[in-house]
């Protein structure tokens, strides 16, 4: 005598057996067919495909792609010798910040004067800790009433990161050789001041002693303090913005 327990069936051993179905052969049938029919059509297609009067149509069809014209996409030329007025930061107490254009090492073009460097968080002649900058005032009318902070966030990234691969005039992208123009440098449209902080980011020197975020930002506004000085960067009593990438920048 046979038991049946939930789809299982007890035999007088007491083994437990699975209980035959039809449901399995249905979809091995189903899947024969799904098969089948796939291989049906992969047939038709290749035999189509043999066809002299379908290659004479692919044929036409690829030389009337290739002799079309294809649209050029041109970048817009940047002329870095027109500026927008008289650079205020060109004079005495600058001279040993200013970068000549033309002698950047792997950048094969002009790229304008610059200014970089290292200045100290406060006023303090025997400040060691520094925070390095690079500052280019803006190739265009538009952009000469603005200036734009830029920061990389963590805090801990260094700015010429940004500088490099994203906003700045210099374009140096993994993989490449040599240095491009970017020709949509936040330099068309405003004075841009790229900037390594807290102390210890990237070229920037000194014992990293913060302890929070506070003290990142009054290192900061003492480098700030020390830029604005008389004498060193006239852009401040301009319109100016703070931008980071992160949200964890400390001037966010």
């Amino acid at each position: 005598m046979v038991h049946v327990v939930n789809g299982w069936y007890i035999n007088r051993s007491r083994r437990y057996q699975n209980f035959p179905s039809k449901q399995p052969k249905r979809s091995a049938m189903l899947s024969a067919i799904i098969i089948y029919a796939l291989c049906f059509t992969f047939v038709l297609e290749a035999g189509a495909s043999r066809s002299p009067h379908r290659r004479e149509k692919q044929a036409a069809r690829r030389k009337e792609h290739s002799s079309a014209p294809r649209p050029r996409t041109t970048l817009p030329e940047i002329d870095h010798t027109k500026r927008a007025e008289p650079i205020s930061f060109a004079n005495d107490a600058t001279k040993a910040f200013y970068v000549n254009g033309k002698n950047i090492p792997t950048v094969p073009f002009d790229v304008g004067d610059s200014w970089a460097g290292l200045l100290p968080v406060g006023p303090s002649a025997n400040e060691t800790r520094k925070l390095y900058f690079w500052y280019f005032p803006t190739a265009k009318d538009v952009g000469k009433d603005d200036f734009i902070i830029w920061l990389n966030g963590g805090p801990g990234c260094s700015s010429l990161e940004g500088f490099l691969q994203e906003n700045g005039p210099i374009s140096f992208q993994y993989g490449q050789y040599h240095a491009s123009q970017n020709p949509y440098s936040w330099t068309n449209v405003s004075n841009m001041l790229w900037v390594d902080q807290p102390v210890g980011t990237g070229f920037s020197q000194g014992t990293p002693d913060a302890k929070n975020e506070v003290d990142v930002a009054n290192h900061f506004i003492g480098f700030l303090e020390q830029c604005a000085s008389p004498g060193f960067i006239g852009y401040f009593t301009k319109s100016h913005i703070i931008r980071s990438k992160s949200s964890r920048s400390s001037l966010n």
